[in-house]
Formats: C-alpha cells, structure tokens, sequence
C-alpha cells in the first residue's frame, strides 16, 4: 500500500472532505489518544468525565495540535475516527456498563448523531463558554508530530 492509500485507509478525513485541513498521523497501535478542543469549556468537562471513568487508564488525551479542527478525533490504535463518530470506539474503552452504552447509541442512524454532534458543537462556546488558559495538556507542535504525553 502507498503511504497517500495508506493515510486515507488509517485517516478517513483526508478522502471525506473531513473538517480537518490536514491529517493526523498514525500513532502507535496500542496508543489511545482523544483529541479535544483545548479551549471549549464543554470538551474540557468531557475529558475530566472520561479520566474519572478511564479505570484502565489506556486513554491518552491532548488538545488538538490544529486550531482549526472542529471537534473531537480519536486514534484507536488503528484509525482516527472524528466528530461524532469518536464517541462509540471511546466509549468502549471504559468500564461496564459504558460499552453497551456506546452499542446502543451507534444503532441510532448516523445522520442523527451527525446532526445532534454538529448543533452541540456549533453551540458549544455560547452554552458552556471558552477559556484559552483552561487545559494544562501539553500541545504537540504540529499535526504530524504526535502529542508528547497525556494530560
């Protein structure tokens, strides 16, 4: 495989016109790592959520290296899902009863998850505000250069 097939096999955003200008790279396949708006207060409570319930501690988070990515990305140790697909792999990584959760809500039909992700995200500053001192991940330098450690 090409390294530009395999980008697009491990990196649906590059071939679906992804709202991220540019891919993410391919970390390590047992590295799990969820990228977050840094800035959101609503995203920053997410991930303080998710560490409260991450038992396992196998999920890695880091603000996202590219200002302009609009929502949440999730490396999986295979591909990066983003938006609102993130949510079910994610969710399956936490303890009982959260998988079955996460089960359930992917048999909601993808254009209602989609459209419920987007007016959340569209939403989100003027619910829950934006603080650009608020997280105290470190950011990786660029989008091809993988996050250093987790917050």
């Amino acid at each position: 495989m090409t390294n530009d097939a395999n980008t697009r096999a491990t990196n649906p955003s590059v071939a679906s016109g992804s709202p991220y200008p540019e891919p993410l790279p391919a970390l390590g396949p047992k590295e799990k790592w969820v990228l977050f708006d840094g800035p959101c207060v609503l995203c920053n409570a997410t991930v303080s959520w998710l560490k409260r319930r991450d038992r396992r501690a196998v999920l890695n988070f880091a603000p996202h290296p590219n200002p302009e990515a609009d929502g949440v990305a999730f490396w999986d140790g295979n591909r990066w899902y983003h938006a609102h697909e993130a949510l079910f792999p994610i969710l399956r990584e936490l303890p009982v009863p959260y998988p079955f959760l996460g089960s359930v809500l992917a048999r909601v039909p993808e254009w209602g998850t989609k459209k419920m992700y987007r007016w959340i995200a569209a939403h989100r500053y003027t619910w829950f505000g934006k603080n650009d001192t608020l997280t105290a991940c470190p950011v990786p330098h660029s989008s091809t250069e993988p996050p250093q450690r987790s917050c």
